[in-house]
């Protein structure tokens, strides 16, 4: 179960219900596999919703945002 004011989905990435993203500040990402980033990606900026991605590995690197380290971990962060 979430947090009070948190709402989880669970939804295909690749064939995503936008519906369900729209209005979103930010969408989040954990252990997400390369392949899957173009389709985050396209999601975040048809929503207009800021993305932050926490990568399998750190020598995965997408080919947009910016790299932010937090207390030793690593986040990919795309501000739409």
């Amino acid at each position: 179960s979430a947090p009070e004011g948190v709402h989880l989905v669970r939804d295909d990435i690749t064939d995503p219900e936008m519906d369900v993203y729209r209005g979103a500040d930010l969408l989040f990402s954990l252990r997400t596999p390369m392949e899957l980033y173009p389709f985050l990606e396209a999601m975040a900026r048809e929503v207009k919703s800021d993305l932050m991605v926490k990568p399998v590995s750190s020598e995965e690197s997408p080919s947009w945002g910016e790299l932010i380290n937090y207390s030793g971990v690593s986040f990919y962060v795309l501000r739409t």
